[in-house]
Parts: C-alpha cells; sequence; structure tokens
C-alpha cells in the first residue's frame, strides 16, 4: 500500500469513525432525554441519526475500494496467476 493510498484511506475512515460516533452520540442522548425529561422520541431525528451512522459504517467497509478507485487503479485488474498467459 502506497504512502498516498494510506493517506486517503486514513482519511475516509476517520471520516466514517466520525459519522458513527456522531450518529450513535445522538441517538443515545435523544434516548437519555426521553427517560430524563419524560419527553417523546424524536423518531424521525432518531432514525436520521441511525441512517448517518449505518452511512459511517457502509463508509467503513468500503474505503478500500474506494480508495482504489479514486487513485484509478482498477479491483479488475488482477495479475494473472500462474496457469494463464498475459494477453
Amino acid at each position: 500500500m502506497s504512502s498516498p493510498e494510506k493517506g486517503i484511506r486514513s482519511l475516509f475512515l476517520l471520516v466514517a469513525f466520525g459519522m458513527v460516533l456522531i450518529g450513535a452520540l445522538q441517538i443515545g442522548l435523544e434516548f437519555a432525554r426521553h427517560r430524563l425529561k419524560g419527553t417523546e422520541l424524536d423518531l424521525p431525528g432518531c432514525i436520521l441519526w441511525g441512517a448517518l451512522a449505518v452511512l459511517g459504517l457502509l463508509l467503513t467497509v468500503t474505503s478500500g475500494s474506494l480508495t482504489r478507485k479514486l487513485l484509478g487503479e482498477d479491483d479488475d485488474e488482477l495479475p494473472p496467476t500462474d496457469g494463464e498467459e498475459e494477453r
């Protein structure tokens, strides 16, 4: 893994973990407000913050392939195996 690839993937992971953290904290704080003050849950807000956390998890999983695509390296270009000739 080259240095630019490591840097870009680290940036993707940092953003992704931030999305997960913020989404989870907002849902937790909403639930705490609901329990402490006895108010209703803001269900649309919880759904939106949950979607942010899920998108962060998705970005975490796909960060490697997104980095390779951003740098122009295709996943389809695999090196030939021992039994195959290059074309």
